[in-house]
């Protein structure tokens, strides 16, 4: 029960949730957190909504829950957290393609302090599981938003009970995040390197 969730010897916090398409997932975050702290607004990445005047809103925390829009204004003075569908090892775009096609054995989620560079924020906590034998792109890229889910509950627990963010868990990013353009260009296979065509 998250409402369990909320100390009794403190008021609410606020937070601004910024949401993904997945319906359920969406839905999911926001029953879960509800509860734990007064939602000042819940936007989704298709609405019309701009940075400028969701911080008006002046909240305790930003949530960007599996939303595709990279913030650059002032919701990052807040206490913003990404939730990325990929580990440490996978920043950016194509985290799923690019671990099968290295040949993981793991895969997972990441929870992080947004920051101006992209998935580069001190990381709060990660969750991994096992990559299957069967798994294609789609799958994993879904069990990686599955896992997001979690971290969330994971995050919105910490808050509830302790009143804060957790401190970063120690670990660290692996590599500069993939950009969109750059994952486009990895995906379309040269013939003439014949040992990865």
């Amino acid at each position: 029960n998250p409402g369990s969730l909320m100390r009794k010897d403190k008021k609410k916090q606020t937070a601004v949730l910024i949401h993904g398409k997945n319906e359920y997932l969406r839905e999911s975050a926001f029953l879960f957190s509800s509860p734990v702290l007064d939602i000042l607004a819940s936007v989704i990445d298709d609405d019309d909504w701009r940075e400028e005047e969701l911080a008006k809103l002046r909240p305790d925390y930003v949530f960007n829950f599996l939303g595709s829009r990279v913030l650059k204004g002032p919701l990052l003075e807040y206490k913003a957290v990404n939730f990325h569908p990929a580990p440490p090892e996978w920043p950016g775009r194509g985290g799923a393609s690019l671990a099968l096609y290295h040949g993981e054995k793991s895969y997972g989620a990441t929870a992080h302090g947004m920051v101006l560079e992209v998935d580069s924020g001190p990381i709060l906590a990660v969750r991994r599981f096992e990559i299957a034998p069967d798994e294609s792109c789609e799958s994993l890229f879904r069990r990686g938003e599955l896992a997001c889910l979690h971290l969330f509950y994971e995050i919105l627990t910490t808050i509830g009970t302790h009143g804060d963010l957790p401190k970063p868990c120690g670990e660290s990013w692996k590599r500069r995040a993939m950009k969109r353009a750059e994952f486009e260009e990895w995906l379309t296979a040269n013939p003439d390197e014949k040992e990865n065509f």
